[in-house]
């Protein structure tokens, strides 16, 4: 049956293969789902996938060149001063940054930044994810749970704020909470789901990490999107990245967001202070077949 069903796609088109095949009294259910799988395809159902390539819309243009693909969703970085950024297309995911502590969020000295941008967000076409206070639970940023006296609290608030002043204006943002693979500190008070600020305030939950040379995929993502999963939100790697095996992680990554059941995942094409993870030949050529 799988055979004879190949044979009727080669010779037609789907839609032409389906109609005789109906008037030939064949299982059209059967049949179509036959049809409409590629030999080979990998890609989990509904996958979205996409990458950070510097920036800039001329960055992704050559991403996209030199993979033969272009990305349905394009990673970037917004300092909230400058709002919302011009000149992209396509499907954003945004990592907002307010480079102030929760008590400066709190107090609404950031407000009319946050408005500004929204009024930008409003008008965009394209789809958006806005990550919140990007991998709260590490110590790297001004935000961090565990700096500047920040607290769970204190960051939990500053979340809902932020969202609180973006939303009424940009309905069309869907908002992330974002946490690194693992908390630094790793205490009890810095774990992944410290910081959550309660499904009303979140569309997607967002991991980010990155193999630095001896972990595979899932030694990085297992355990994190494990955990993640209590919340029964949209699953997304918002960013990762490799310096070694970049063909092998990329495909681990399709066979993660199947046995995980991820909505999405962002690559981090770009050298990184731990290394050099830009994507080679070999891990563009496995990207572009996965992603077909």
């Amino acid at each position: 049956m799988e055979e004879e069903a190949r044979r009727w796609r080669r010779r037609l088109g789907v839609a032409e293969a389906l109609e005789l095949m109906k008037q030939a009294g064949l299982s059209v259910l059967l049949l179509a789902s036959l049809l409409l799988v590629r030999e080979g395809r990998s890609q989990a159902p509904g996958l979205q996938w996409g990458a950070y390539t510097g920036n800039t819309q001329e960055s992704a243009r050559d991403f996209a060149i030199k993979l033969g693909k272009t990305p349905p969703w394009q990673m970037i970085f917004v300092n909230v001063a400058d709002g919302f950024p011009r000149g992209f297309a396509g499907n954003l995911a945004i990592f907002l940054e307010i480079p102030v502590d929760d008590d400066a969020i709190l107090d609404g000295s950031q407000d009319a930044d946050l408005k500004f941008f929204a009024q930008g967000a409003s008008k965009y076409p394209g789809q958006i994810i806005l990550a919140l206070n990007e991998e709260v639970n590490g110590n790297s940023n001004i935000w961090s749970g565990t700096v500047r006296g920040n607290t769970p609290a204190k960051a939990i608030a500053a979340f809902q704020h932020e969202e609180n002043i973006i939303k009424p204006v940009a309905p069309n943002i869907k908002f992330a909470y974002s946490v690194n693979h693992r908390s630094v500190p790793d205490s009890a008070g810095n774990s992944l789901t410290s910081y959550y600020p309660g499904d009303k305030f979140v569309d997607v939950v967002g991991v980010s990490g990155s193999n630095l040379g001896t972990e595979t995929w899932d030694q990085v993502f297992g355990s994190a999107l494990q955990t993640l999963g209590q919340y029964h939100k949209p699953l997304w790697i918002l960013s990762e990245a490799t310096v070694q095996n970049k063909a092998q992680f990329i495909a681990n990554t399709f066979a993660g967001a199947k046995k995980y059941h991820l909505a999405g995942f962002l690559y981090f094409n770009q050298n990184g202070g731990d290394g050099d993870w830009l994507l080679d030949v070999s891990a563009m050529a496995t990207l572009r077949r996965l992603a077909e």
